[in-house]
C-alpha cells in the first residue's frame, strides 16, 4: 500500500522497489542514477557484436557516465574476458555501481572523473550514454521530477558530452577501436557531423533501436 501510495505520488516505480531487470541481470537503482531503458540493452548488444569481430580478447573499456553501472558490468558478465572501467563524476553514481558490481559477482575498475578530461589509461573500447537531452526540451514529468537532471541535460543542443568526449578520444584510444554512443532519435545528422570533424580515417554506422529510431552509433577505427 505504500508503494502504490508513493507511485500515484507520481514516483517511478523502479525507484521504489529498488532494483531494475536490465539484459536480464537485476540491477540496483535509486534517485541518484538514470533508470535504465530497453535502448541501453540494445546499445550493449549491438556493441558485443562488434567486440566479438575483434580476434583480441582481453580489450580494455570504458563506461563513461556508468550512472549505476549496467553497460559495463553487462559487457563485464557477459565476456569476462573484457576489462571494464567504470567512470562516473557523481560519487553516490559510483557507490551504486560499486554495488551493482558486487551484486552480479564481477570484477571492475571504478573511478570518479568527468569523462574523460583527466584520464590518462588509453583503450580499445568507449561507451557512452552521455546526457543528451537539450536544456530546454520537455520531458514527462515524472522523468522530469525524479531523475537526476545531470544525468539528462547535455546542454543547449544536447551535445555538450558528446563534444568533450570526442575531444579527447584520439588521446585515449589504442590503434583498433571502437567508441559507441547512445544518442537522441533526433540527433543523427548533429552527431555524426561532430564525429566526422572530430575523428579521422574512422567508419561510422549509426544504428536504429527496436522501434525504428536512430539511437546508437558507432564508429570504428577501421572495419571490424
Amino acid at each position: 500500500q505504500h508503494l502504490l501510495g508513493e507511485a500515484k505520488k507520481n514516483k517511478p516505480l523502479q525507484y521504489l522497489m529498488g532494483t531494475v531487470s536490465f539484459y536480464g541481470f537485476e540491477f540496483k537503482v535509486d534517485e541518484n542514477v538514470l533508470i535504465p531503458r530497453f535502448e541501453t540493452e540494445e546499445l550493449v548488444e549491438q556493441t558485443l557484436k562488434l567486440i566479438d569481430q575483434k580476434k583480441k580478447k582481453h580489450l580494455k573499456v570504458i563506461d563513461l557516465g556508468c550512472g549505476s553501472g549496467v553497460i559495463g558490468i553487462t559487457l563485464k558478465k557477459l565476456r569476462p574476458s573484457l576489462d571494464v572501467t567504470l567512470l562516473d563524476i557523481s560519487k553516490d553514481a559510483l557507490r551504486i555501481a560499486k554495488e551493482n558490481a558486487q551484486r552480479l559477482n564481477v570484477e571492475v575498475t571504478v573511478k570518479e572523473g568527468n569523462m574523460l578530461d583527466n584520464e590518462t589509461e588509453t583503450y580499445d573500447v568507449i561507451i557512452s550514454n552521455p546526457p543528451y537531452i537539450k536544456e530546454k526540451e520537455e520531458l514527462d514529468s515524472i522523468v522530469y521530477q525524479n531523475e537526476p537532471h545531470i544525468a539528462l541535460f547535455g546542454g543547449k543542443d544536447g551535445l555538450d558530452y558528446y563534444r568533450q568526449i570526442l575531444k579527447e578520444v584520439p588521446s585515449h584510444v589504442k590503434e583498433d577501436y571502437i567508441v559507441a554512443f547512445e544518442m537522441g532519435m533526433n540527433q543523427k545528422e548533429s552527431l555524426v557531423k561532430l564525429i566526422e570533424q572530430s575523428l579521422k580515417n574512422v567508419k561510422i554506422e549509426v544504428k536504429k533501436d527496436l522501434e525504428g529510431r536512430n539511437r546508437m552509433v558507432f564508429v570504428t577505427s577501421k572495419e571490424v
